[in-house]
């Protein structure tokens, strides 16, 4: 979420950021953005949440899920 946060590309012409999170749940994000910018936003789901991390010597990506929809019971998989 920190890495969305201080991307500088996520951040429009006015200063606001164009997917702002709402809701943090456990490891669930949940956030909005504008319906122009949705498929910028796929794109950058992958930069945010691809965390290749390095734990004793071997190096691991989490993996992640997202969906998305106009409401919470409207989500497809991306």
């Amino acid at each position: 979420m920190l890495k969305l946060w201080n991307d500088p590309e996520n951040i429009a012409a006015d200063g606001k950021r164009v997917f702002r999170p709402l809701l943090n749940i456990h490891d669930a994000i949940v956030g909005t953005a504008p319906i122009e910018r949705r498929d910028w936003v796929v794109l950058r789901i992958e930069h945010w949440f691809n965390n290749p991390v390095t734990v004793g010597g071997m190096t691991l990506t989490i993996p992640y899920e997202a969906s998305r929809g106009p409401s919470w019971g409207e989500l497809h998989p991306l």
